[in-house]
């Protein structure tokens, strides 16, 4: 029965609270992203000590 079919009109907006809606990320996306963000910090901190003991080992060489 075509009565019995509703159609939405075009261009009306998606409900954003909608949870079946599948561009929201979830929470194993979130959590991969944390990780990431994780390794991303934990590589930038052992980049910065090796760069700062090479720069400790140049004044020594200036110094001595």
């Amino acid at each position: 029965d075509k009565d019995s079919v509703v159609i939405p009109p075009l261009g009306e907006p998606d409900d954003p609270t909608d949870p079946t809606d599948p561009t929201d990320p979830s929470e194993d996306e979130e959590d991969s992203i944390i990780e990431l963000l994780k390794a991303y910090v934990d590589i930038s901190i052992r980049l910065f000590k090796a760069i700062f003991k090479v720069f400790i080992n140049w004044i020594k060489g200036l110094v001595a």
